[in-house]
C-alpha cells in the first residue's frame, strides 16, 4: 500500500514533490500540501481504496505515516486516530 501512496497519490494526484516518501515526513513542511491538497487527498484516497474517511481525522493527519494509518484503518474497519498538532508518532 505505501508504494501506491507514494506513486499515485502523491505525486499523481496531489502534485506534491516527486520521491519516495518515509512515514515521518510532514505533509505541509516536507511534502508541500496545502488546505486545497488536503480535501483532495481525502477525495483520492476514498477514490484510490475504496474507503470512507473521517474528514476531521484526515485533517489532523501531520505526517505520510498518519495518513497511511488511517486509511489502512478504514480498510480494515478499526479506528486509528491521527496525530494532534505538536504531537509525534
Amino acid at each position: 500500500m505505501t508504494e501506491l501512496f507514494n506513486r499515485d497519490l502523491f505525486t499523481d494526484d496531489l502534485f506534491a514533490v516527486d520521491r519516495e516518501y518515509d512515514d515521518g515526513d510532514e505533509l505541509v513542511a516536507d511534502l508541500g500540501l496545502d488546505s486545497t491538497r488536503f480535501a483532495m487527498g481525502i477525495v483520492a484516497c476514498e477514490d484510490v481504496f475504496g474507503v470512507t474517511l473521517d474528514r476531521e481525522e484526515f485533517m489532523r493527519c501531520i505526517t505520510f505515516g498518519d495518513v497511511v494509518r488511517l486509511v489502512r484503518a478504514a480498510i480494515g474497519g478499526a479506528a486509528v486516530p491521527a496525530a494532534t498538532k505538536g504531537e509525534r508518532r
